[in-house]
């Protein structure tokens, strides 16, 4: 179950960090988007699910498409 929208989602929907902390691709991608938008830099966005950790740029390909990346 992702911990932001609450729906259930099957594995392949959903994407981690190394936290482990398991969001569905959409709500990660919206929380990316929005930072993005206010002004972080795309290699400063950490973790929607509250830890630290900072996506990299393999993350990046893996979670969005490669016409966005």
């Amino acid at each position: 179950m992702c911990p932001i929208c609450f729906n259930e989602c099957k594995l392949s929907e959903t994407f981690a960090l190394s936290c482990n902390e398991r969001l569905c691709k959409d709500c990660f991608i919206e929380a990316a988007k929005t930072s993005v938008d206010s002004g972080i830099d795309c290699v400063s966005f950490a973790c929607p699910a509250g830890c630290d950790l900072v996506l990299t740029p393999h993350n990046w390909k893996d979670l969005v498409t490669k016409e966005n990346y």
